[in-house]
């Protein structure tokens, strides 16, 4: 896995779960399936072979996050002021087909969230806006539509 960008509150987030997962999901899973063997044949008890997948999925979930926090690289943007967007940047436009307003975040693919309008770099919105400064003009096509955007403001 590659260098990982995230921001100091997505690292934080991963390092939460994943110190949930090892110090008490995995005591849990631990103790369900000591509870599952005791109830006889394992060969046909449901409860301990759904626990065992359980803690199969819960240990393949904890590498991911172990391999995710080991090649993070931590934006810290909080002090810094953007004359282009870069990942990490706070961007208004203005949609020049109605005048309507529209503010993203660009944050790494793992930060996607369209409801709160954090979109990836890498996205077709992303690669287009990429350096580009207050006053530019853009058109981007997407997989529905074309969109002409005018950059008003970058935090």
């Amino acid at each position: 896995m590659g260098e990982m960008l995230l921001s100091n509150e997505r690292y934080e987030k991963l390092r939460k779960e994943l110190d949930y997962l090892k110090n008490i999901r995995r005591k849990e899973l631990s103790k369900e399936i000591g509870e599952a063997r005791r109830q006889g044949d394992l060969r046909e008890n449901a409860a301990y072979h759904e626990a065992k997948n359980e803690q199969a999925r819960v240990e393949a979930k904890i590498r991911q996050l172990e391999a995710i926090l080991k090649s993070a690289n931590i934006l810290d943007n909080k002090n810094t002021s953007f004359d282009k967007i870069v990942i990490g940047a706070k961007v208004r436009v203005r949609d020049l087909s109605d005048n309507s307003e529209v503010f993203y975040t660009f944050v790494s693919s793992q930060e996607v969230d369209y409801e709160n309008g954090k979109i990836s770099f890498a996205s077709p919105i992303g690669r287009q806006l990429a350096s580009k400064k207050v006053g530019d003009r853009v058109e981007i096509k997407t997989p529905i539509k074309t969109i002409k955007y005018e950059i008003l403001e970058i935090a």
